[in-house]
C-alpha cells in the first residue's frame, strides 16, 4: 500500500512541473512514482525540450530531500513512428558514417543473434545497437564523453525516435565538467548541416548551457537551441542569439 507520505512527495512533484514553464503538462502524459528511494518518471511529452526539463527540476527538488535518484523513461512524441527494420537502418546507416565513429565495429542485436554492421577487427571498439517500438538502445564503450553524447544526439535527430537508452561506457573513465557538456554542445552544432556554427559561441555554467551568436533565420535559431538540449547532462539552455537582418 501507498503510504500518505509517499503520495504527498509525488503531489509535490507534480505540483512543481506544472509550475515550469518549459514543461506543458496539458500536452503530455507524464506520470510520476516512487519506489523506495527512486522517483520514476513515466510517459510521453511533447520535446526533448520538457523531457529534460522535467528531469532537471524533479532533481533540484531532490536535492533538498536527501539521497534520492531519478529514473526517466519518459518518450518524446515523433511525427511518425518507424517499424523497428527501418528504424534499425537509419541507426546503423548514422553510425556507420559518422567520422567520430568509423574506427568503431558497429552491431546490430537483433531478436536472437548479433548481426555485424561495420567491422573494425578484435581490438577495435564496439557499439551494440538495438531498436524496439520507437526505443534506441545504445551499449558498448566508447573513448570520450563527447563520443557518448554524440552517439545520443545523431540517435534522437532520427526520425521516428522516441526514446535513447544510452548505456555506452566511457574508458577510460572522464571526470564530467561544465567544459565537457560546452565541447560536446559545440560539436553537435558543427555536425549539424542547417546551422551555420562558427557565427555561434558556447558555454557552460552549472550544466546550464549559455549560447551566444549571430544566425540567419528564426529557424536556424530554433534548430540551435533545440541541438544543444539534446545533449545528455543539459540541465538548461540559456540563448542569447539574435537573427541577421
Amino acid at each position: 500500500m501507498v503510504s500518505y507520505a509517499t503520495n504527498d512527495i509525488v503531489s509535490y512533484l507534480i505540483a512543481r512541473l506544472e509550475r515550469d514553464p518549459r514543461i506543458n503538462l496539458h500536452r503530455s502524459s507524464v506520470t510520476v512514482s516512487v519506489e523506495n528511494n527512486r522517483v520514476i518518471l513515466e510517459g510521453q511529452v511533447d520535446s526533448i525540450v520538457a523531457k529534460r526539463a522535467a528531469v532537471d527540476t524533479i532533481t533540484h527538488v531532490l536535492e533538498k530531500l536527501g539521497h534520492w535518484e531519478v529514473v526517466d523513461w519518459l518518450h518524446v512524441k515523433s511525427a511518425q513512428r518507424q517499424a523497428n527494420h527501418e528504424l534499425m537502418q537509419q541507426v546503423v546507416q548514422t553510425l556507420c558514417n559518422e567520422p567520430m565513429f568509423t574506427q568503431y565495429s558497429v552491431l546490430s542485436k537483433l531478436v536472437d543473434h548479433f548481426q555485424v554492421e561495420q567491422d573494425q577487427g578484435p581490438d577495435g571498439r564496439i557499439i551494440i545497437v538495438s531498436v524496439d517500438k520507437a526505443c534506441i538502445s545504445l551499449s558498448g564503450q566508447v573513448e570520450s564523453l563527447i563520443h557518448k553524447r554524440l552517439a545520443e544526439v545523431l540517435m534522437w535527430w532520427l526520425e521516428g525516435c522516441e526514446f535513447v537508452d544510452n548505456q555506452l561506457q566511457v574508458f577510460p573513465p572522464e571526470r564530467d565538467t561544465d567544459n565537457e557538456i560546452t565541447d560536446a554542445v559545440r560539436c553537435v552544432l558543427e555536425k549539424d548541416p542547417l546551422l551555420h556554427a562558427n557565427q555561434l559561441r558556447v558555454g557552460t555554467a552549472g550544466k546550464v548551457v549559455i549560447l551566444n551568436g549571430l544566425v540567419d533565420s528564426f529557424e536556424e535559431k530554433r534548430l540551435a537551441i533545440r541541438d544543444a538540449w539534446y545533449v545528455p547532462g543539459v540541465a538548461d539552455v540559456m540563448e542569447r542569439i539574435h537573427i541577421q537582418q
